[in-house]
């Protein structure tokens, strides 16, 4: 049932076209397992150029690429979570701008005097 609410609310904010919902968030999961997926796929390649190219440098390939990947999917990941946190400190802002509290409560709260 979560996740029907999830596709009916994507859907929805893809047809509110003055913008008052924010879809980028509910996105950003969708672009990162795309992205690792896309990233797998192209090593996956790279190591099939690298044994084209002969014995050596395919195993060279074989080496190299995984920790490509991780570079690259550390990369990937956060470049998302910047995305993430932008869109929330607007989210946030905005419910601030409304006179409400933010929906992630900060630990530092100022104390009263």
């Amino acid at each position: 049932m979560r996740e029907h609410n999830a596709v009916v609310g994507l859907l929805t904010g893809l047809l509110d076209f003055s913008f008052g919902t924010l879809i980028t968030i509910k996105l950003t999961r969708v672009l990162y397992i795309a992205g690792a997926i896309g990233l797998a796929l192209f090593y996956l390649l790279l190591i099939g150029l690298g044994f084209s190219r002969g014995v050596g440098a395919g195993f060279a390939m074989m080496i190299s690429t995984p920790l490509l990947y991780i570079l690259s999917l550390i990369v990937l990941r956060v470049f998302c979570e910047s995305i993430s946190v932008v869109f929330r400190i607007a989210e946030n802002v905005e419910a601030i701008a409304r006179g409400g509290r933010a929906s992630a409560s900060s630990s530092h709260q100022p104390e009263a005097e």
